[in-house]
């Protein structure tokens, strides 16, 4: 190690860096990667539900089309 750090110039410091700098990007990646489908599942699952209410609100609509309230005042 020794002979590297005399033919590139490099201290030891830039070499612990590297390391961490390429630790914390590998480990950012994988996060990444295993939080992918959890966020593709919970959309999936909220346009799913946003997509019921919108039918059972229109067939709630069409169902009380000719009904008429009557308010009564006190």
């Amino acid at each position: 190690m020794k002979d590297k750090l005399v033919k590139t110039g490099h201290k030891k410091a830039y070499y612990r860096f590297r390391f961490l700098a390429f630790s914390l990007l590998t480990l950012t990646a994988l996060s990444f990667g295993a939080s992918l489908p959890v966020v593709l599942t919970y959309q999936a699952s909220v346009s799913a539900t946003l997509a019921e209410q919108q039918k059972e609100e229109s067939s709630s609509d069409e169902t009380n089309e000719g009904v008429t309230y009557v308010v009564e005042q006190l």
